[in-house]
């Protein structure tokens, strides 16, 4: 996620939701949840892009401080982790405005894209053990 509309902005429902037959209530509590989320996801996504930026200029530079990347990559998967519980939770208070049969559908979304990415769920493909 790296801010912008459809993310959490407001802007466009997420995929999953496409093609629900959702009520105009709650396309309406959507909206409200994904709108006032935005702003925290933004600062996040702004947090881990300057950590990835100034890492990027220490690695290049003389003033190279190990103890300074340290902190900066530590910051940035700070951010991402607090990113992920946040989108983590509003995807939950989501699926709790869903009908039964809205989220039986979704379910069988999931399910088909996890397959589609060959079971394995990291988008590497098969799991081989």
């Amino acid at each position: 996620m790296h801010g912008g509309p459809g993310l959490f902005g407001g802007e466009r429902m997420p995929r999953l939701l496409r093609g629900l037959g959702l009520t105009e209530a709650q396309r309406d509590k959507i909206f409200e949840l994904m709108h006032a989320q935005a702003p925290a996801m933004r600062d996040k996504d702004k947090e881990i892009h300057k950590a990835r930026a100034e890492l990027h200029k220490l690695a290049f530079s003389a003033e190279y401080d190990e103890a300074r990347v340290k902190a900066l990559s530590e910051a940035a998967a700070a951010a991402m982790a607090e990113m992920a519980q946040m989108r983590a939770r509003i995807e939950h208070q989501i699926y709790q405005l869903l009908t039964p049969e809205q989220r039986k559908t979704v379910e069988e979304r999931k399910a088909a894209f996890e397959e589609r990415r060959g079971n394995g769920g990291d988008g590497r493909g098969p799991v081989r053990g």
